[in-house]
């Protein structure tokens, strides 16, 4: 449904919680507690998984949910790191196609020497193990550790190679940032929504804003002290 009608049901399912109040809520309000509760159906639904293998598919109902919002090779392509020295990589979010929220998988393509290129899984790691010798950077063992942090660069991920070989190439997958619906016809907070900026709608997938809906409602509920 579009935005108009997650309004209209926000409103027929909130005014049947007390037949007695009949709260008119300004369509700021409504939009604020819809984006609120995209936001927490995301993150009630998410599976974060620290070792990044098997990504965000542990069951219908993400991959369903989160199949309009993962971006993947061949949409989100092939990104060139910087090199910040020797043995420290860097690929920044910024250069990604759409803003990422959870990064689900790291892929690099790395060589060494005359050695074939391999496409090697990356594993995140914590600071304390980045050098423990059973799982440090390795050719041979196809092991690329990395991390992620925020710098004056902006949030990126960092790929560590202990120079025993060289990245060309890094294959990141993501869930992007959810769009932030908007009603239209008002100068929105975040400075970039305006009157003239016409309805922004949910950008995950349809099957599931009822339940956004009923979140938003919930929340709503709470606000009020209902």
């Amino acid at each position: 449904m579009n935005i108009g009608n997650m309004v209209y049901q926000f409103k027929l399912k909130f005014n049947s919680i007390d037949s007695q109040i009949k709260k008119d809520f300004r369509l700021t309000e409504i939009d604020e507690f819809i984006n609120d509760a995209i936001t927490q159906f995301c993150l009630n639904l998410f599976d974060f998984r620290q070792d990044y293998i098997s990504g965000f598919e542990n069951n219908t109902k993400m991959i369903e949910a989160f199949s309009t919002l993962s971006y993947q090779f061949p949409d989100q392509p092939i990104l060139v790191p910087t090199l910040l020295e020797e043995g420290t990589y860097r690929v920044k979010y910024s250069e990604c196609e759409q803003t990422p929220w959870f990064i689900t998988k790291v892929q690099a393509n790395c060589s060494k020497g005359a050695y074939p290129v391999k496409k090697i899984d990356c594993k995140y790691k914590t600071l304390d193990t980045l050098n423990d010798r059973f799982s440090m950077p390795s050719y041979e063992w196809k092991r690329c550790p990395f991390r992620i942090s925020n710098s004056a660069a902006g949030k990126s991920i960092y790929i560590y190679t202990e120079t025993d070989f060289t990245i060309s190439g890094v294959y990141v997958a993501y869930i992007k940032q959810p769009a932030v619906v908007f009603s239209g016809g008002y100068n929105h907070i975040n400075g970039v929504y305006t009157t003239l900026t016409p309805p922004v709608d949910c950008d995950i997938d349809e099957k599931f804003h009822s339940e956004i809906v009923n979140i938003a409602v919930d929340t709503a509920r709470k606000t009020l002290n209902k």
